[in-house]
């Protein structure tokens, strides 16, 4: 609800002819462009942003996604697997479209209508002066709308939240994992899950002090890998177990 607020409270404040344009453009052009841009390299280009952001995003998104689906089935028993795919794929992809396109849009147009502050951060950025700082666009954007402190204040809640509940469901998914002869519908000990909680910020917080964010998608990208095979069988084990239920079932 609060993620609905916020981001119809922008959407509203903002440009919203504009966001809504450039919302259905970009969408054309992802459809036109699928295999391209999630696949493209820039090979010859020099610390290409199309490069990295293409490894950091499958690396991102390996490392996460075996512990998640073991979350989402976890947490999903009466649904079917057709319900869990279809929800998992077609309504997290659209909130993830909706965020981006409201945020992203507006973040756009005000450094086209030449924001200060979002203008020096994009110049400094496109002339090689400094990285791209995304967490202050962040901030010049929440700082930009109408009753900016509650906005922030809503945004700041939201980001512990989601934190909350990623950190959650990974320790919870652990605990399950590394736990003995724990029930098909038992709960881990909560102590357990507490241990993996700190485990595991403990470590991302210790990466992002040594070298920042840059360390941590390293990190993501070194670990993603690997699970990559190990993605390969749970998903042909996962095969083989729906082939002998059907031929029980038969």
């Amino acid at each position: 609800g609060l993620a609905v607020l916020l981001l119809g409270g922008i959407l509203l404040a903002g440009p919203t002819g504009f966001i809504v344009n450039q919302a259905m453009d970009s969408l054309a052009v992802m459809f036109q462009n699928f295999i391209s841009m999630s696949l493209r390299m820039d090979a010859g280009g020099e610390d290409s942003f199309a490069a990295s952001n293409t490894v950091f995003f499958w690396a991102w998104w390996l490392a996460w996604a075996p512990f998640m689906g073991l979350f989402i089935a976890r947490i999903s028993r009466g649904r079917t697997i057709r319900q869990i795919v279809l929800g998992c794929a077609f309504g997290g992809g659209l909130a993830c479209w909706t965020g981006f396109s409201i945020l992203g849009h507006t973040t756009m147009n005000m450094v086209r209508e030449g924001h200060g502050a979002l203008s020096e951060i994009v110049r400094a950025a496109r002339e090689g002066e400094a990285p791209i700082d995304a967490p202050q666009i962040v901030v010049e954007l929440l700082q930009s709308m109408p009753f900016a402190f509650g906005v922030t204040v809503v945004f700041f809640v939201l980001s512990f939240i989601f934190v909350a509940t990623s950190l959650d469901s990974a320790a919870f998914t652990l605990a399950s994992s590394a736990s003995r002869n724990l029930a098909h519908d038992g709960q881990p000990p909560r102590w357990h899950r507490l241990m993996w909680a700190f485990v595991l910020a403990g470590t991302s917080l210790s990466l992002m002090y040594l070298g920042g964010l840059k360390i941590l998608q390293t990190a993501s990208i070194l670990v993603g890998f690997p699970l990559l095979f190990v993605m390969m069988a749970m998903i042909r084990s996962f095969w083989v177990e729906l082939k002998e239920k059907k031929e029980v079932a038969s």
